[in-house]
């Protein structure tokens, strides 16, 4: 009887001792800490909010060196359209023959360029014209103009004396016409157009660039 005694209380020990740890669990999850909250020790509000921060200022950063990066290739961009643009207004002429060349686009001139005396002649209207400058001629005084925006350059028919922008100047040689054509020697060009010009010995070549 003692011992039947001694088992049952046991039994209701152990029931007891069940429940309670059912109640205790059942409250802990009940209490369980809500993500993102102070009770969280793995992912805490504070948390969140610095790695949100840190991300993204990181991403802004990569944004702004992404944005440097455009505007630098934008540079190159118009750097290559005005090389373009510039190769397209070059010209290429050669004494003794008529073609001649602005950017890729062939020209018949009526007067090709001239060698006399280790001088160089080139024809006046068709250089002015290919830089864009208007060029006017004026039969009465015998005078040639070329007008490019605020720049004006005045040339007179076997005188060495010329205007440019109002200045008085003294060229090497004075224009001088060939077959119906005002010719005037390249140093005009280079010097008074503000135009670059190369010279090719071997080819007999002028190579004019438009100044920028």
């Amino acid at each position: 009887m003692l011992f039947y005694r001694f088992s049952l209380n046991r039994i209701i020990i152990i029931i007891i001792a069940a429940s309670l740890l059912v109640l205790s669990s059942g409250s802990h999850e009940a209490r369980a800490a809500v993500p993102g909250s102070a009770d969280d020790p793995l992912v805490t509000k504070s948390f969140l909010e610095s790695y949100i921060s840190n991300y993204y200022a990181s991403q802004e950063t990569e944004i702004q060196k992404l944005a440097a990066r455009i505007a630098e290739l934008e540079q190159k961009i118009q750097e290559l359209e005005g090389d373009l643009a510039s190769r397209s207004r070059v010209i290429i002429l050669r004494v003794g023959n008529p073609t001649a060349f602005v950017g890729t686009t062939p020209f018949t001139l009526p007067q090709p360029p001239v060698l006399e005396g280790g001088r160089v002649w080139l024809p006046f209207r068709f250089i002015g014209e290919a830089l864009g400058a208007e060029v006017r001629w004026e039969a009465a005084s015998q005078k040639v103009e070329y007008v490019l925006g605020p720049h004006r350059l005045q040339l007179t028919l076997g005188s060495r004396r010329a205007t440019t922008d109002g200045r008085e100047v003294e060229l090497e040689a004075a224009p001088r016409v060939v077959n119906g054509v005002t010719i005037v020697p390249v140093r005009v060009v280079s010097t008074y157009l503000g135009a670059n010009v190369a010279w090719n010995e071997t080819t007999q070549e002028v190579t004019i660039t438009p100044g920028k």
